[in-house]
């Protein structure tokens, strides 16, 4: 009777055992947990821009160094856009693009943050010589087209540095330097695009789930160009 009590609990201890998971795999479980989520939420969750002349939607999109969409979602959720204008307007002689994220048209003094490299010590460290707007990790080329609807953010020429200024393209601009990484593309309301002008107010910009758009706005859906949805193909990580 001994023995087989014994045995039992060797059993037991032994399945027990078979059934811890190696460091190396827990790691690249919890790996993949986190890619399944960051990739969930570019998929569902929108940049949701309220201006003074209507709405539109921006998704954010898969990107190699995800620092910067991350940044850029969490100056939206702490309001950094929220009350300013947009200071450039460029439409004549042929729709170029628009421009917000310089908090002097909110009438603040002051820089917005400026990102150096990826070996900035600090994503949020301002740059002497930078224009004023909020500086911004990540990598300093697009791995995107300029074409109309490209969310970019504004830098040096040079690519010396990065702002949270988001340009919104508003025709497909090839010739632009690929020194401003292309972080979203406008999927609604393109109308509302369309209406702004030097001047035009932010209301309020948020991280806004799909599900939730006003049903007026989800009728102006933008399909993404071929090039932008084959890189979500590639980013999902259950579609390897």
């Amino acid at each position: 009777m001994n023995r087989i009590l014994v045995a039992v609990v060797m059993l037991g201890w032994s399945i027990g055992c078979n059934n811890i998971v190696p460091p190396k795999e827990a790691a690249a479980f919890a790996r993949k947990e986190a890619d399944r989520a960051w990739y969930k939420a570019l998929v569902n969750d929108y940049l949701y821009v309220e201006t003074s002349v209507g709405d539109f939607a921006i998704q954010l999109l898969p990107l190699k160094d995800r620092r910067l969409t991350e940044t850029l979602k969490k100056h939206v959720q702490e309001g950094y856009y929220n009350g300013l204008r947009f200071h450039r307007a460029i439409t004549d002689p042929v729709p170029f693009g628009v421009q917000v994220g310089d908090p002097v048209t909110r009438g603040q003094h002051g820089r917005d943050f400026v990102w150096e490299g990826a070996d900035s010590p600090s994503p949020l460290v301002p740059v002497a010589g930078a224009d004023a707007g909020s500086t911004m990790p990540g990598q300093i080329t697009s791995e995107y087209a300029y074409n109309w609807g490209a969310v970019s953010l504004a830098g040096a020429k040079d690519g010396a540095w990065l702002s949270s200024q988001i340009f919104i393209h508003l025709g497909t601009n090839r010739f632009v330097e690929n020194s401003h990484p292309v972080v979203g593309f406008v999927r609604y309301g393109s109308s509302a695009l369309s209406r702004i002008q030097l001047g035009t107010k932010v209301e309020k910009m948020s991280v806004l789930p799909r599900a939730e758009f006003p049903e007026a706005l989800t009728r102006e859906e933008v399909p993404l160009p071929h090039e932008y949805a084959e890189k979500f193909k590639e980013a999902d990580p259950d579609g390897q």
